[in-house]
């Protein structure tokens, strides 16, 4: 049975892309593009993991992953993406732990 991904973005031609290259990998995608719609989609479908842009809100999606990590705790994996990050994953990449660049342009 194919992991199940929760993936959140709010630019949508990159939740587009992302889905493809992650159906593509195997994966069975369901896709938000608000954090509301999100949520609601983390509570009804149970996915075994979370891609989330890192600028979806004004709070980095910060209240999302507090939420997710109390509902789960913490026992699935969120992953951040970001497009707006330099260096990234050079020696000295500015990139947060568990954080990553979005492998294209």
């Amino acid at each position: 049975m194919a992991k199940k991904v929760l993936l959140i973005d709010g630019d949508r031609y990159l939740l587009a892309l992302t889905r493809v290259s992650l159906e593509l990998d195997g994966f069975q995608v369901i896709t938000a593009n608000s954090q509301e719609q999100g949520l609601q989609l983390w509570e009804d479908e149970n996915p075994d993991m979370i891609i989330l842009d890192a600028k979806i809100n004004e709070d980095g999606n910060v209240t999302l992953c507090r939420q997710i990590r109390e509902c789960t705790d913490g026992s699935k994996p969120v992953i951040v993406l970001s497009a707006h990050v330099s260096n990234a994953g050079g020696g000295n990449s500015s990139l947060p732990p568990k954080m990553f660049a979005i492998p294209f342009k």
